[in-house]
Formats: structure tokens, C-alpha cells, sequence
């Protein structure tokens, strides 16, 4: 069935909606007050959303009430998919139709195009972060910087870094963004972030800003020669593993004696890489 339209009825944007401070439902337009003929009442509406900086864009369809709201969940998948998680605010051309209804029998009405302008609901991910402490000072060193593939953080969040730890005691540390660790040169430490909860030895749990939890929660290790920390800043969550690869293996008999000395000339070897990035070595003999 073609759309009518119906003179003074149609459909206005509303402003710029960001998902993550919207409820369940988020506006997407609103109807005029036009009347409609004679016995006829609205039924429902939708609105069809097409990307306006995308070249041969698709358009989705998203069901809405007549006030024109519409799923949250509805619309985050939408631009996720289509932009990926990074909020940055995003424009779609809107194309309202509504049904109206007078004695089982339906009209489908074109209420014209709108803007749309949304902005997807993601946590704050930085480009860089930093173990702050450490066998190293607590200053503002940026030397302990976690690693992170090429991707963009929001399609890829996880940031991972090896670090050396006291294998004879407590090795002490906290996490840090540019900003948070660029702070302290200035004596503030609560940028940076801790366990949520405080359980200062826990392998893995929740980070948030020390700000936030009022007290400074730094992590505690116990007893590591290396220490691996994983952060998934999606979900704001941590692990910590105690790791223990040697700089240096030896091999002990072969071409020689069963003896340390020997042992000690036989060392096998390795690529210029850290051995935790690179953690294979070898050994090869006639």
C-alpha cells in the first residue's frame, strides 16, 4: 500500500539523544496535532533510519510509539553495528510512517523526514594506560605502558602489559591514563584507577577511578619475578597472573655432561623480544 500524506500532519525532530543517560525508551521524533479525517484514530508508528555520512547506506526500520519513542536496545544495536561502540554522535535521515485506523480498516500515512542525531552508549576508554608504581618510583613515569593492538579501543579494549615484580615480597601498584598519571606530577593521585572493593590481592575483579571509590584500592602481588595484567576498559574489569618465563634456558646433557658447568655453555637461544612476547626458545645440536 503507498503512503498518503495528510496536509499539516507530519512528523518534527527532537534534539540530540545521548544513549547513555537515556531510559529504556528514547525519543526519536514527534507527531503533529493535524487532524485526521473524519473516524480515523492512530494505530502505530515507525520510523526508518538511514546513516547520512555512509555511501550506499542500508536503512533499518525501528518500531515506535506515537509519541515517537523508541527501544534504547533497539537503537545502540543499530549504530553499533553499523559505526562500532566509540560515542561519538551519529546522523540518520528519519522517515516516519504511521498507521491510522477507522473501522478495521487501515491507512498508511508518510509523516515526512526528519533528523535524527544519536550518540551510542560506551564507557570513557583512553588510548594509553600505564601501571603506575611497581618495582618502579611512583612518579609520573610513563615508562610501564600497557600494550594494544592497532584497532580502534573501542573495537578492541583490551590493553595487557608484563611487568617485574619481587619475587622476595609485596610488589605494589595502580593504573593510570594519560590524564590520571600526568596528575601526579601536579600531587593528585585519585585519577588513577583501583579494585573496586579493595581487596588489595585479588587476580581479577572491577576497576573504577579512585575518585569514585574514595579510597586509593592499589593492587598487591605477592612473591611474582614478572606479572601479567589484562584490562578490558568495556567492562572496566582487571586480571592479574603470576608468570615466571627465565631470560635464559641451558640444556643439561646432549653434546655434553651431565654437570652445571657444562650445562652453563649450552644456553639455548632466543629473538631480541622480551620473553614474553616471545616465549620460544631453541636449541639446536649436531
Amino acid at each position: 500500500e503507498d503512503a498518503i500524506t495528510i496536509p499539516g500532519f507530519k512528523a518534527s525532530a527532537v534534539g540530540a539523544q545521548d544513549l547513555a543517560t537515556a531510559g529504556d525508551e528514547v525519543p526519536t521524533f514527534s507527531l503533529s496535532a493535524a487532524s485526521l479525517p473524519e473516524g480515523y484514530e492512530l494505530a502505530n508508528a515507525r520510523i526508518e533510519l538511514t546513516p547520512m555520512d555512509i555511501d550506499d547506506p542500508l536503512t533499518t526500520t525501528v518500531n515506535t510509539t506515537l509519541t515517537g519513542l523508541a527501544s534504547k536496545e533497539a537503537l545502540q544495536d543499530l549504530i553499533v553495528g553499523i559505526y562500532g561502540k566509540r560515542p561519538t554522535n551519529r546522523l540518520f535521515n528519519g522517515h516516519v510512517f504511521v498507521n491510522a485506523v477507522k473501522d478495521g480498516q487501515a491507512v498508511f500515512i508518510d509523516a515526512g523526514n526528519i533528523e535524527v542525531n544519536l550518540t551510542p552508549e560506551a564507557p570513557y576508554i583512553a588510548q594509553n594506560y600505564y601501571v603506575v608504581g611497581g618495582t618502579k618510583d611512583w612518579n609520573d613515569s610513563k615508562e610501564q605502558k600497557f600494550s594494544h593492538s592497532d584497532a580502534d579501543v573501542y573495537d578492541d579494549p583490551i590493553f595487557t602489559i608484563v611487568i617485574d615484580g619481587n619475587p622476595d615480597g609485596d610488589t605494589w601498584f595502580a593504573i593510570g591514563d594519560d590524564e590520571g598519571v600526568e596528575s601526579i606530577g601536579i600531587g593528585v593521585w585519585d585519577h588513577l584507577l583501583g579494585i573496586v572493593g579493595g581487596d588489595n590481592k585479588a587476580t581479577e575483579g572491577s576497576l573504577d577511578y579512585r575518585y569514585n571509590m574514595g579510597a586509593d584500592n592499589s593492587f598487591c602481588v605477592s612473591n611474582a619475578r614478572k606479572i601479567k595484567i589484562t584490562i578490558d576498559m568495556m567492562e572496566y574489569t582487571f586480571k592479574v597472573e603470576v608468570v615466571n618465563i627465565a631470560d635464559t634456558y641451558y640444556l643439561i646433557g646432549g653434546p655434553g655432561d651431565w654437570s652445571a658447568d657444562a650445562a652453563m655453555t649450552m644456553p639455548f637461544t632466543h629473538s631480541d623480544k622480551d620473553v614474553f612476547e616471545d616465549p620460544v626458545f631453541t636449541y639446536v645440536y649436531l
